[in-house]
């Protein structure tokens, strides 16, 4: 008979008679953060070759090592036409089934947002 600790990350999944979270592994979470940069990666290079945009930063939680289960991938650009913003915004946040993407206009941004890009930005 297992135990509590014994039991894996699905076998408690799936026995969970009091609604409790079971958090990933830390390993689980490198291995989404590593999809979730990727993804990033891909979506800059769609920017850049569709809409024009000049700058790509990745900032937010998966720029600051903070990423978690849930976590969503936050872009800001720049360059991109007013016309064809929109578009990006659609072509970004449809990109991935498994991640939510926030596109921001940087020079939409307010000061603080602007703040925190320019700290822990990542231009990808």
């Amino acid at each position: 008979m297992k135990t509590f600790f014994s039991l894996t990350f699905q076998e408690l999944s799936a026995y969970n008679p009091f609604g409790y979270k079971f958090h990933p592994k830390p390993e689980q979470i490198e291995i989404l953060e590593t999809e979730a940069k990727n993804v990033a990666k891909e979506i800059a290079n769609g920017l850049r070759k569709n809409f024009n945009a000049k700058k790509v930063v990745l900032f937010g939680s998966l720029a600051t090592m903070e990423f978690i289960e849930g976590s969503d991938i936050d872009i800001a650009v720049r360059g991109i036409p007013y016309d064809d913003f929109f578009k990006a915004v659609t072509f970004a946040s449809g990109f991935s089934k498994k991640f939510k993407v926030d596109l921001v206009d940087a020079k939409d941004a307010s000061d603080s947002l602007l703040d925190s890009i320019k700290r822990d930005g990542i231009e990808i």
